[in-house]
């Protein structure tokens, strides 16, 4: 933590969106590098906000991790008391992988593969739902009181409205997960089975994504353009969750993975 304290703009502007806290009297952010005390201004305008913060997260889960997926869901429950909740954006797991040897083998439409991936999207959602506990949602939007992971059910509320999401498969539920985060204003953290972008041999703790479109990485071509174009304070926070303990460490102390800027 920074002894000596800084303006909250300078924080963001630096270091990107964190969440807020009391310490005890004395604001700071924690962000994904590190914990900033901010200086007094506007102190009762925080406060309130300390008070209010919940620490909303998208996290999008994937088929890498489907060994795992549901120690993992279970694992978030940990973290209700303190304040955090999820939602969580399923990928399509190996119903997916079935759908694309169907495109590959049969010649149907880009369009018809997606509405099929995004369904595919729900048949994992059910299975990571499955005894954890956490809710089904069909909406995009936090979990309900009393609960503190909801899983999201993509598919009638992307027929209702998919812009931003092309029909292909450059954009994956990775780019679900993107809008997800980018309409609840919530940080995406993406759970896989590395430790992050790999570049010159190793991970990489910031990366624009400018510098990954046209490589191949563990996130989707289509979500990489979406977030090149997006607000200046969205990232995408790549982290390993095939240790589900070692997953709840990191994000308390909001260390690892490498976080993807917009810029």
């Amino acid at each position: 933590m920074n002894p000596q304290g800084l303006n909250r703009t300078e924080v963001e502007k630096h270091f990107g969106k964190g969440r807020l806290f009391a310490y005890p009297s004395q604001p700071y952010i924690q962000s994904a590098f590190g914990f900033f005390l901010l200086t007094h201004n506007e102190p009762e305008i925080l406060a309130e906000e300390c008070r209010s913060n919940m620490s909303l997260y998208v996290l999008k889960l994937g088929g890498s991790l489907l060994p795992v997926a549901r120690n993992l869901i279970g694992a978030l429950f940990s973290l209700a008391e303190e304040g955090y909740s999820f939602l969580v954006v399923p990928g399509g797991g190996p119903m997916a992988d079935l759908i694309r040897e169907l495109f590959a083998r049969h010649r149907i439409s880009e369009e018809a593969a997606h509405w099929m991936a995004i369904l595919a999207m729900e048949q994992y959602a059910y299975f990571l739902a499955d005894g954890t506990c956490a809710e089904l949602s069909r909406e995009i939007r936090p979990p309900s009181a009393g609960n503190c992971v909801a899983i999201l059910l993509p598919y009638q509320t992307l027929l209702q409205d998919d812009a931003g999401i092309e029909h292909s498969w450059d954009y994956t539920s990775d780019a679900v997960a993107l809008i997800a985060a980018l309409g609840l204003k919530a940080q995406l953290i993406k759970a896989t089975n590395v430790d992050g972008i790999f570049l010159g041999g190793k991970v990489s703790e910031e990366v624009p994504a400018s510098t990954l479109l046209g490589m191949e990485s563990c996130v989707d071509q289509g979500t990489l353009r979406l977030l090149v174009n997006s607000p200046e304070d969205a990232s995408i926070w790549v982290l390993n969750g095939s240790d589900p303990e070692r997953f709840i460490s990191a994000l308390k102390e909001a260390r690892g993975g490498t976080v993807i800027r917009c810029r």
